[in-house]
């Protein structure tokens, strides 16, 4: 009897050390890696966006901490009226890795605004990106994108690469429309309780969404451990041009304001310096921009030339591999400072 009440205290010892220790990584979590609720939509600027009114904090790679505004983006202030510069893009542009005032679009924000003379709670460049948000869904959305955000007067798109597939460019010429129910707020207000209680949870428990997030991408490296990447030397690229300008002409009679693609090519340090990665489209994609009156604003010479005057790489952290992964502030730096001269020039 005696040995079987031991073994309860026993267990409930094991279980209350164990609840100790998950409460104590928990707390830790809220200052090391911690990501709000991700809500989805389907008639948005984007089809997903993050719980309104959260904060994000990223330390894995690099480390910042970041507000979500009420439209779900990752911005701090008002936007302007009108005039303003939208920048759209995947992880590279959100910046969760780098701290604020240090992403280019901030950067670029806060030089627009002392040209102009605004008060600093003027957004007049504003981030509408999200993870794994690359140019088919930000083309696809671009209708939506010009519907929940009306009065810009220039929108830039973030690419990695120029290399598109005939059926990721067909798909871009399918328009999301907008629905102002979607919008950050009112889909948030909306949703169940049972919907609210899971972005509770997210919130609350940082630790949870830490190691489902580990295990997805460890299952991930699993299944395209041995993955090959198609070779594109033999790319039709007569189609390519035809499909990419029917894109660029829907564009150009959807949006009366200036287009700029940002072009930022994956970079790796190798034995003979800093390298990019090579793509035949990029000449193709360039001279179709210039065809529609789009501007092209190509980072690969301006990385390279960094790195071979000062060895600053504009990819990767101290806490992660140099020359890899996402911008880190002097890569955000170097586009800020790019987009802000291409813009000044052509005003």
């Amino acid at each position: 009897m005696q040995s079987k009440k031991q073994t309860v205290k026993y267990i409930l010892k094991a279980f209350g050390a164990c609840l100790l220790v998950f409460f104590l990584a928990n707390t830790l979590m809220f200052v090391y890696n911690r990501q709000p609720g991700w809500i989805e939509r389907s008639h948005g600027a984007t089809t997903s966006i993050w719980s309104p009114g959260s904060y994000i904090v990223q330390g894995q790679e690099g480390y910042g901490i970041h507000k979500v505004d009420s439209n779900g983006y990752l911005n701090e202030g008002t936007l302007a009226d009108d005039n303003y510069v939208l920048v759209v893009g995947s992880s590279q542009t959100e910046g969760k890795e780098v701290k604020a005032g240090e992403r280019y679009c901030d950067i670029l924000n806060s030089a627009l605004q002392k040209e102009e003379g605004k008060e600093t709670s003027d957004l007049l460049v504003y981030n509408v990106s999200m993870d794994a948000n690359y140019l088919p869904k930000m083309i696809s959305g671009f209708t939506a994108l010009i519907s929940e955000f009306p009065n810009s007067s220039c929108i830039v798109l973030e690419i990695g690469t120029t290399d598109y597939t005939g059926d990721e460019l067909q798909r871009m010429l399918i328009q999301r429309e907008y629905n102002e129910a979607e919008t950050g707020e009112k889909i948030r207000q909306a949703l169940s309780e049972k919907e609210q209680l899971k972005l509770l949870i997210k919130e609350i428990f940082p630790l949870l969404n830490h190691v489902k997030s580990q295990y997805k991408a460890l299952k991930a490296v699993n299944q395209h451990s041995d993955f090959v990447q198609e070779e594109t030397d033999g790319k039709d690229m007569e189609l390519y041009a035809k499909q990419l300008k029917e894109v660029f002409e829907m564009l150009d009679i959807l949006y009366d304001g200036q287009i700029i693609f940002l072009y930022h090519p994956t970079m790796e340090i190798t034995d003979e310096g800093l390298t990019a990665a090579y793509e035949q489209t990029t000449e193709q994609f360039k001279q179709l921009c210039d065809g529609c009156g789009f501007l092209f604003v190509d980072m690969t010479q301006t990385f390279l030339k960094a790195y071979e005057t000062d060895y600053i790489v504009p990819y990767g952290f101290g806490n992660t591999t140099l020359g890899t992964g996402h911008l880190n502030k002097y890569g955000h730096k170097m586009i800020a400072e790019s987009l802000y001269q291409v813009m000044t020039k052509n005003n």
